[in-house]
């Protein structure tokens, strides 16, 4: 399941109940997959010990309903704090990690960083290298690319890492990869790899007692690997804390226009969220998907990451209502150009505007008609 979406339009970022990643949309809402719904898992080496992030009690939300992802775990001796947001323009996902020693002596720790992409969700021809030059791994393939940093407070880089191979079952869950190597708390550093493959970062310091030591975390996508990492200099600690200050400001201005209608708490709260919610599944084109949860793919073959005319209209109408009206401005551009010249919409969309998977038949035996999904299939002239 998917607790958290975080998103900017062109990139949007799904993260489990353990704030690791799984789903990384990227050029569109919904489309491509380049996790092809697999976990980026986090782990901690401390005291010659390994955890991985999912075996520990975990609490998570968005950071006062905000469109900013926090993820509290305890790990003894330390308190873990994940903030996690997208950048307003770029495709960027930052995480600072706050790892506070509540000790009163001074403690060692080691933290992972798995990297299991598959870009343009699929299995073939994927490379991960690492790249000396900008201190980064870079997994590219044709237009696809995404480059990983990860810095300590003082903008020292990671200082293990290894990319390999990786292997899934027959319904496409990972068993075996690169990421099992860190269960030693040391990596091999081997630094290109070709074909299914995955990759882990590793950094490790120390923690003075009663203290708090942060690390800073980037993923970039991109359509070039000279895209990518001409923007790898960029991502240096004060950027991601000066870039934390102006999306938690960015997000509290655009909740601001709700208002303080009378509501119960605990209503105002699930409403003000519902909008952040519903914002992560928009994307930048006018495109408004259905579901971005990917983890129906492994039994159905397909998912809800599609752009259905009557969903749409739905939420660009409560968009409307709540004060956000550049919402179905936009799905209004986005449903002119995908709509058939004698004036119908299909069954749905993809994001790119394309036309999605249907069940609907084209003919009845030999009877040729409209492939339309004829209920309520008038929304988008009603909202």
């Amino acid at each position: 399941m998917r607790w958290l979406s975080l998103g900017n339009g062109e990139l949007e970022v799904n993260l489990d109940s353990h704030g690791q990643i799984v789903c990384f949309y990227y050029p569109y809402v919904g489309q491509e997959n380049q996790t092809s719904g697999n976990t980026n898992r986090i782990g901690f080496c401390h005291a010659g010990r390994f955890t991985w992030v999912d075996s520990c009690e975990c609490d998570m939300g968005y950071l006062d309903d905000l469109m900013i992802g926090q993820t509290r775990l305890v790990l003894e001796p330390f308190e873990i704090t994940f903030t996690d947001f997208v950048d307003d323009h770029e495709p960027l996902i930052t995480r600072i990690i706050s790892l506070k020693n509540y000790s009163n002596v001074k403690q060692d720790i080691r933290v992972f960083m798995h990297h299991n992409f598959s870009l343009f969700d699929n299995d073939v021809g994927d490379t991960g290298v690492f790249d000396p030059e900008h201190h980064a791994i870079v997994h590219y393939k044709g237009l696809r690319c995404v480059l990983a940093k990860l810095v300590d407070e003082s903008g020292r880089g990671f200082d293990q890492y290894a990319v390999g191979k990786k292997t899934a079952d027959v319904e496409g869950n990972i068993i075996q990869g690169t990421y099992l190597d860190a269960e030693d708390c040391s990596l091999s550093g081997n630094p290109i790899e070709q074909g299914f493959v995955d990759s882990v970062i590793s950094i490790g310091l120390d923690v003075e007692p009663n203290s708090t030591a942060k690390l800073y975390y980037w993923l970039l996508a991109g359509k070039s690997v000279e895209r990518v990492t001409s923007k790898a200099r960029e991502l240096v600690p004060s950027k991601a804390e000066s870039d934390f200050s102006f999306i938690r400001s960015y997000w509290s201005k655009w909740l601001s226009r709700v208002g303080s209608p009378n509501l119960p708490p605990s209503v105002l709260r699930l409403y003000r969220r519902s909008l952040t919610v519903i914002s992560s599944q928009c994307g930048r084109n006018g495109s408004i998907v259905a579901s971005t949860d990917y983890s129906i793919e492994r039994v159905s073959h397909d998912t809800y990451n599609y752009v259905w005319p009557r969903d749409a209209a739905y939420i660009a109408n409560a968009m409307d209502m709540a004060g956000y009206p550049e919402y179905s401005l936009r799905l209004f551009e986005f449903a002119s150009k995908v709509m058939e010249r004698d004036g119908y919409f299909l069954q749905k969309y993809n994001s790119n505007g394309t036309l999605a998977s249907s069940w609907h038949p084209w003919a009845s035996k030999y009877e040729g008609y409209l492939p339309i999904q004829e209920d309520e299939t008038a929304l988008m002239v009603w909202c």
